[in-house]
């Protein structure tokens, strides 16, 4: 969907599947992508910038907003198809890149035992 002239916004269940996470692409001499989808979304990802008239060579720049999954799960393999050069704040950089582990709230056990085998829905999506 264009949101103006030079910006596309990638969200949907269907086609990116990215389940509320908005991406972007800013659309002028080169094309610059912000924020990658959940993991395994880059096929999608690289369709849509096709239909758009672009290759995905033309994705010069990856912006991230922050390091959540649903923002930056394809962005390893968006990265290796397009070459772009990844900007993010320097704070999410260790999370992004993995050298820290994702924070998230303290859960009793109990719910992570009930949540673990739901897991896997999240990188299908």
């Amino acid at each position: 969907m264009f949101v103006t002239k030079n910006v596309y916004q990638l969200s949907s269940m269907r086609g990116t599947g990215t389940w509320g996470a908005n991406m972007f692409l800013l659309l002028d001499n080169s094309v610059t992508l912000v924020d990658t989808g959940l993991r395994g979304r880059s096929a999608n990802i690289l369709n849509e910038v096709r239909r758009l008239g672009y290759k995905p060579s033309d994705i010069a720049h990856i912006i991230l907003t922050h390091h959540h999954a649903d923002h930056v799960g394809s962005l390893a393999e968006l990265k290796k198809a397009t070459g772009a050069r990844v900007m993010a704040h320097p704070a999410d950089a260790p999370y992004i890149d993995g050298s820290l582990p994702q924070p998230g709230p303290a859960r009793p056990k109990w719910l992570g035992r009930i949540v673990s085998p739901f897991s896997r829905m999240w990188d299908s999506m």
